[in-house]
């Protein structure tokens, strides 16, 4: 069983910066792409969903359209996590980006709804190996240090993704039709699977190993379980019995999920870092990104169009303000720690201004101009960026190097898990406050007053990550690699 790294120090020289490897750019230039078209493929569908539906037939399955993508890409995200550490991240990589292009083909050319999911399933797998193998290719050619750098371009994209993804939707779907949202990604996927096969190094690899298969089908059984609670509580009720065998199956298999993989000797999930204060502190940061920053953004447009009386186009270009303060934050940030090593100022600072920003918010939402809408979302997307890739290096440096890909898809998991409970909890705020409202002028202040107390919650989610970032102890990144032995 490997042994997790504890309070990983910098021993290297710190004054000789490492020499360039003319193969990286290639390399990191084939990850942004692959990561964009998985990221477009999440974001795309949003715009076209009605109007493929109603060529496809099958209104009453249109959530699952979405819900298949979320479902495969969580569940395969710990199985290829530790497929790449088994195997290689090279084979399981290319497999992963292979499954993606054929599944978007697919998509396509679907005769109905039901392929359509089933492709999307494909779709999903795939896009959760090529993001989360991305990350560990990242961390097997680069040390510590420099990888808050590169992984924040990596972010950069998802980002972008969130704001150009519906657009391009859109586009599509009012010209040439909303297949070509798939058909279009296809010819790029090939072309990015062949750059593939040229630069995408073997990486680390288990001298041996068996795949904790009995640990992948609990957490996959939990993760499901999860998922289609969250996607079915909305219209059955809460208190319904499916909703009930749910979260039994949730509870039940969870703990037996848990005391399994705390007594593997390579789980799926390596639980067993979270005795270490630092991953503990990282794993907060991730809840506190993805349930108090990616969760709101999804909300933003309709607000807006509400509350402002905008054109839908308006509406959805004003979360890009959001995302540009995320943008200049995390590639800031990410070159300043590349730099230096030292992380520990950014989610202090970065959480302690996003409080600023969501409390002034929720104070003056009901009467505040659309300009000041933009600033404030600018400077909570200012203070979230600027951590938003250190859960993932954090984990990282404190994990063994043969386990990287299974700490990482650890990290990715609480990531995920925390975006879809925020989520669904805004989202169901939400419907309850606009229940029985009539729309017009009513149904904007139902809106407006619903998102005040979302604001509000979100505020002392940033406050948890900035009090937990100040007393959690902190390394300086490794500056050179530490390398394991290869099968």
């Amino acid at each position: 069983m490997s042994s997790p790294r504890t309070g990983a120090l910098d021993t290297g020289d710190v004054t000789a910066e490492p020499q360039p490897d003319q193969r990286l750019a290639p390399l990191v230039a084939t990850l942004l792409v692959v990561s964009l078209l998985g990221a477009l493929e999440i974001t795309i569908v949003g715009s076209s969903l009605a109007t493929l539906v109603r060529d496809l037939g099958g209104v009453s399955s249109i959530g699952w359209v979405v819900t298949a993508y979320v479902l495969a890409a969580t569940v395969a995200t710990p199985v290829l996590g530790q497929l790449g550490d088994i195997r290689g991240r090279r084979p399981v990589f290319l497999a992963s980006l292979a499954v993606f292009v054929v599944g978007t083909a697919v998509c396509g050319l679907a005769p109905s709804v039901g392929v359509l999911v089933l492709a999307r399933l494909l779709q999903g797998v795939g896009s959760a190996g090529t993001s989360l193998l991305s990350m560990t290719i990242l961390a097997d050619v680069l040390p510590p240090r420099r990888r808050p750098q590169i992984m924040s371009l990596l972010a950069s994209v998802f980002a972008i993704a969130t704001i150009v993804g519906p657009l391009v939707g859109g586009v599509l779907t009012d010209t040439v039709g909303w297949r070509w949202g798939f058909l279009g990604i296809v010819p790029l996927g090939l072309a990015a699977l062949v750059a593939s096969v040229r630069v995408i190094p073997a990486g680390v690899r288990r001298a041996s190993s068996s795949f904790d298969t009995a640990g992948a089908v609990m957490v996959g059984v939990v993760l499901t379980a999860f998922i289609a609670l969250l996607a079915v509580a909305p219209t059955v009720g809460w208190l319904s019995a499916p909703v009930a065998l749910l979260a039994a199956t949730f509870a039940v298999v969870g703990g037996l999920a848990v005391r399994h993989e705390l007594r593997a000797d390579h789980p799926v999930l390596p639980l067993r870092l979270t005795r270490d204060r630092i991953v503990v502190g990282a794993l907060v940061l991730a809840v506190v990104h993805g349930g108090g920053l990616l969760a709101v953004i999804a909300y933003l447009p309709a607000y807006t169009q509400l509350h402002y009386g905008t054109s839908a186009t308006v509406a959805g270009a004003v979360p890009l303000s959001l995302v540009v303060g995320l943008l200049i934050s995390s590639n800031g940030a990410g070159a300043l720690i590349a730099r230096t090593g030292r992380y520990r100022v950014y989610p202090i600072a970065g959480s302690a201004l996003a409080v600023v920003a969501l409390v002034s918010l929720a104070l003056t939402l009901p009467t505040l101009a659309m300009g000041l809408l933009c600033l404030g979302l600018f400077l909570l997307g200012l203070g979230g960026g600027s951590f938003m890739h250190l859960p993932v290096v954090i984990v990282q440096n404190e994990s063994a190097p043969d386990e990287v890909g299974a700490a990482t898809s650890f990290v990715t998991l609480v990531r995920q898990a925390a975006s879809a409970v925020g989520t669904a909890a805004i989202g169901a705020t939400i419907a309850a406050a606009l229940v029985g409202v009539p729309a017009g002028e009513r149904l904007s202040a139902a809106y407006t007053g619903a998102m005040v107390p979302i604001l509000a919650v979100l505020a002392v989610v940033f406050a948890v990550g900035c009090v937990v970032s100040a007393v959690t102890p902190a390394v300086v990144l490794r500056r050179h690699q530490e390398v394991a032995d290869a099968a």
